[in-house]
């Protein structure tokens, strides 16, 4: 269950790096920092009310039928973001690789003290927490 949760987590990060790349063409620059707000309070809530929600569900019906569910409402989502329109200029393309950025990138990090103390911070608190957050299905 923890390699699950970890591949989960893995995941999650990748994905929400693109998102959060994304956000201000989506809502545009000016509302950008309100939608991460948003974004981040939205998030934390689903993963802390989900396994609730889910845990109820799946006692009232099969895990079949809460399957299938899920799926409709993922494909359902998918019209509205298919056609939204692009708000803002578009994106430039980047003509930089891939390896050069993350080696650029982790000499920021390495060089930054501040930055270096927000990620020890954040692996402190989120290692331990990531336990409960995995363990509350088991719990609801």
């Amino acid at each position: 269950m923890l390699a699950a949760v970890s591949a989960v987590g893995v995941g999650l990060s990748t994905i929400t790096i693109a998102w959060q790349s994304l956000m201000p063409h989506i809502v545009g620059r000016p509302l950008a920092g309100t939608a991460a707000i948003l974004d981040g309070a939205s998030y934390n809530g689903a993963r802390a009310i989900g396994p609730i929600i889910g845990g109820a569900l799946l006692t009232a019906t099969t895990s079949e039928a809460l399957f299938l569910a899920l799926g409709v409402v993922f494909a359902v989502l998918v019209v509205p973001l298919r056609s939204r329109r692009r708000i803002g200029s578009a994106m430039p393309r980047s003509s930089e690789r891939m390896l050069p950025a993350l080696a650029a990138s982790t000499r920021f990090v390495w060089n930054s003290a501040w930055t270096r103390r927000l990620l020890y911070r954040l692996s402190v608190f989120g290692v331990p927490s990531s336990c409960l957050w995995s363990l509350l299905p088991v719990i609801a």
